[in-house]
C-alpha cells in the first residue's frame, strides 16, 4: 500500500513539473502567432490566463517575453505587445503588494485596459483615424474572448486532469494545441524525393492521427478544418490543401475501429485522394513526407498517448475497464499472500506441538466396543445387521 502510494506521488509530481514546462513552452509560441503579421494578442491573451501560481506567473512571463524577442527584429508592431506586457507586469506587482487575490475577472479587466490604453495612445501620436481605433475596440473584445477560451484549457492542464474533458475544455485545449503548432520555430530537413520536409507539417500529421483515433472522425474533421484556417490565416499553405485535410481526416476516420496503424494509413489514402481531387493531381512531396515520418512517430507512440488518452469518451472507458481489472488482480494477489503468510504461520504452530502418542490394550478396546454397543447401538434397527 506504501508503495503505491510513493508511486502515486511520484507520478503526480512528475506531472506537475511537465506541466509548468509545457505553459513556459506555450508561452513561447503564443507570443510568435501573428494575425496578418501586425496583431500579437494572443501571447498576451495568455499571460492574462496563468495567475494563479506565482512561479509560473514569473516563468510563462519569462517565455512569453523571449517569444516577442524572436519575432521582434522583423516585426515593428510587436513593440507594442512589449508595452503592454511591461505594464501587466507592473500591474501584477502592485496587486501583490497590496495582497488583492488574482482572479480570471480582474486579469482580464487588466488586459483589455491596457490593451486599449496602449494602441490608442500609440494611435493619437501616430495618426488616429475611425477605422483604426474601431480595429482596437474589436482587438480588446477579441482579447477578452480569448481569456475566456483559454482559461478552460489552462485550467485542466494546471489541475493535471486525467479524466475525460468537458466540451469547453476539449475546444479550449485543442485551440492551445493548433496555436503553438503555428508558433513553432519551423525548420527543414533535406531528403531525396521529398526534397524538404519541415518539421511543423510533421508535427501537424502527428495531432491529425492523434485526436482522429482518440476523438472520432467528427473531432478530426473538426480539429483539421481550424489548423487549415489558422495556417491559411498566417500564410503558412495555400487555402486547397486545407481541404486535402479534410479529405485525409475523413478517409483515416473509416478504419478507427481497426486501429491506430490503420487510421495512419487511412490517412494516407485520404493524402493521395485529395490532391487528385484540389490539387491538379499534384502530389507535393515535401508534405508527404512529413506524413511518412508522422506516421512511423504515431505507430511507435503508446496507445494511451502518454496519458493524454483518458481525456476522450471511448478511450477513457477502455481505460477505465484496463484500471478495474488491474485493481481486481491486484486485490486477488494480495489475498493470496495472506492467505499463504496465515498457511505459514500455521505450518509453524503445528510443527511447535508435541503430540502424546498412546496405546490400547485389548481389554481398553473391548471397554469401548461394549460401551458403544449398549449406548447407541442397542435402539437402532440395523443392529442385527452390525452385531452378528
Amino acid at each position: 500500500m506504501e508503495r503505491s502510494l510513493y508511486k502515486d506521488t511520484n507520478k503526480i509530481s512528475k506531472r506537475i513539473i511537465l506541466t509548468q514546462v509545457f505553459l513556459c513552452i506555450c508561452a513561447f509560441m503564443f507570443a510568435r502567432v501573428s494575425i496578418v503579421n501586425e496583431f500579437f494578442t494572443l501571447g498576451i491573451a495568455y499571460l492574462a490566463c496563468i495567475y494563479k501560481d506565482k512561479r509560473s506567473r514569473n516563468w510563462t512571463t519569462l517565455f512569453l517575453i523571449l517569444g516577442y524577442v524572436s519575432v521582434s527584429f522583423t516585426n515593428f508592431y510587436v513593440t507594442n505587445y512589449f508595452i503592454i506586457t511591461a505594464i501587466i507586469i507592473m500591474i501584477r506587482k502592485c496587486l501583490v503588494q497590496a495582497r488583492i487575490k488574482f482572479t480570471a475577472s480582474n486579469q482580464t479587466v487588466i488586459l483589455v485596459a491596457t490593451l486599449f490604453l496602449v494602441k490608442t495612445f500609440m494611435l493619437v501620436i501616430t495618426n488616429f483615424n475611425i477605422i483604426s481605433f474601431i480595429t482596437i475596440i474589436v482587438e480588446c473584445f477579441m482579447a477578452a474572448l480569448l481569456v475566456l477560451i483559454l482559461n478552460y484549457g489552462i485550467d485542466a492542464l494546471i489541475e493535471n486532469k486525467v479524466y475525460e474533458l468537458t466540451q469547453k475544455e476539449a475546444i479550449s485545449m485543442i485551440f492551445i494545441f493548433i496555436v503553438i503548432l503555428c508558433g513553432m520555430i519551423d525548420f527543414y530537413i533535406r531528403v531525396p524525393i521529398f526534397i524538404e520536409i519541415y518539421f511543423k507539417d510533421i508535427l501537424v500529421f502527428i495531432f491529425l492521427i492523434a485526436i482522429t483515433y482518440l476523438g472520432g472522425i467528427n473531432l478530426g474533421v473538426t480539429v483539421s478544418v481550424i489548423i487549415g484556417s489558422m495556417l491559411t490565416i498566417i500564410g503558412y499553405i495555400p487555402v486547397n490543401l486545407c481541404l486535402v485535410y479534410c479529405i485525409s481526416i475523413l478517409f483515416a476516420g473509416i478504419f478507427i475501429s481497426l486501429g491506430k496503424v490503420s487510421v495512419t494509413i487511412g490517412l494516407g489514402l485520404g493524402q493521395i485522394v485529395g490532391y487528385m481531387i484540389f490539387n491538379d493531381g499534384i502530389i507535393d512531396m515535401p508534405i508527404m513526407g512529413a506524413y511518412i515520418i508522422a506516421g512511423i512517430i504515431s505507430i511507435l507512440l503508446p496507445q494511451d498517448y502518454f496519458g493524454f488518452a483518458s481525456w476522450f469518451t471511448t478511450k477513457r472507458e477502455a481505460q477505465n475497464e484496463k484500471e478495474h481489472l488491474a485493481h481486481v488482480q491486484e486485490i486477488a494477489v494480495d489475498r493470496l499472500v495472506h492467505f499463504k503468510e496465515a498457511f505459514e504461520k500455521l505450518g509453524i504452530s503445528f510443527n511447535k506441538e508435541n503430540f502424546s502418542s498412546s496405546n490400547l490394550n485389548k481389554e481398553q478396546i473391548d471397554s469401548i466396543i461394549e460401551e458403544t454397543l449398549s449406548k447407541m447401538c442397542d435402539t437402532c434397527h440395523l443392529r442385527s445387521f452390525c452385531w452378528v
